[in-house]
């Protein structure tokens, strides 16, 4: 995952309920680049419940997710019967850092 902050940009919103973008609020939904300046954010429409948890992060052996509440967690998927120990322990650190430098 590689950050960056667009500085000086029109963003344009294109939203189900909401007129202006609530602070904290994850919505879903695609962002385009319409020119050099000029972005548009089109929130989806979803059928049923919203997920409460947007996954950030999802590796072979971890996700992490943000919580309504602000906070981030990191889930550990099913794992294989046979195993090397050392290397399986090895692969989910480097995926813990890998989401970690989600987190500001």
């Amino acid at each position: 995952m590689v950050k960056n902050t667009n500085l000086c940009v029109d963003l344009k919103t294109v939203m189900q309920n909401d007129a202006l973008l609530a602070k904290g609020q994850c919505y879903n939904g695609i962002l385009t680049r319409d020119s050099e300046t000029h972005y548009r954010f089109e929130e989806t429409i979803r059928k049923g419940r919203r997920p409460r948890n947007p996954k950030l992060y999802d590796g072979k052996h971890i996700s992490m997710v943000r919580k309504s509440n602000g906070r981030y967690q990191i889930h550990m998927k099913a794992m294989g019967e046979k195993l090397d120990r050392e290397n399986f322990a090895f692969e989910i650190y480097s995926e813990v850092v890998s989401a970690l430098k989600i987190i500001d």
